[in-house]
């Protein structure tokens, strides 16, 4: 962060806008409760190598060009409260950077949550077509909604710095 801080201070880092879609919020465990010298499991390897050949297969079979997901009622309900206490904390929230970073959680979480609908649909050995799923699960939507709290919590601290590193 301080380094972040110090890029916006001579202008050098780009604008906030973009900030963090540069990276891939991810969770590890607890301190003391990995071994990060392990390697790593040839089921997790199989796993992500088996969504990537079924994505790319799909892709060249054209099944991908025109899928459209939908969120489902219960996810939409979701989405509307999440974006109503989203634009609430935005407006209340007294720093530029931070407010317009804030005001463009709702997108994040949408691109978060399609994500996770065409993994999961590629994951599962009953869809032969990604069209045979086109509804989010209220589930896929709060997983996705439970990602943006983490990356809620690092904007704060992150932009907290910048914030008292450029006054």
């Amino acid at each position: 962060p301080g380094v972040l801080a110090e890029l916006y201070k001579k202008g050098g880092a780009g604008s906030a806008d973009g900030l963090f879609q540069r990276f891939l919020v991810y969770a590890m465990a607890k301190r003391g409760k990995g071994n990060l010298r392990l390697p790593i499991d040839k089921r997790h390897y199989l796993a992500v190598h088996d969504i990537a050949k079924r994505l790319h297969n799909w892709t060249e079979m054209g099944k991908l060009e025109h899928y459209r997901p939908v969120l489902s009622d219960a996810a939409i309900d979701g989405l509307e409260g999440y974006i109503a206490t989203m634009r609430v904390v935005a407006e209340n929230e007294p720093r530029d950077r931070l407010r317009e970073h804030l005001s463009k959680f709702q997108g994040f979480l949408l691109n978060i949550v399609m994500v996770l609908h065409v993994m999961e649909t590629s994951i599962d050995p009953e869809v032969r077509d990604p069209t045979d799923r086109p509804e989010v699960s209220l589930d896929t939507f709060n997983r996705a909604r439970d990602i943006m709290a983490c990356l809620f919590k690092h904007s704060m601290s992150i932009y907290s710095v910048i914030h008292k590193s450029s006054a």
